[in-house]
């Protein structure tokens, strides 16, 4: 999502948010779907 142009937040402030917000057992996981996802997007 964070690759769209049309979305308000940036990558950075998205993966900042998650790891303010979810136990850091969780970071890796969560970054590697937001890499995925953002690659799949802007290619």
């Amino acid at each position: 999502v964070t690759a769209d142009d049309n979305f308000p937040l940036s990558k950075d402030s998205v993966i900042d948010a998650m790891k303010n917000n979810l136990k850091p057992k969780f970071h890796d996981m969560n970054l590697k779907a937001i890499e995925s996802g953002y690659k799949s997007i802007k290619g």
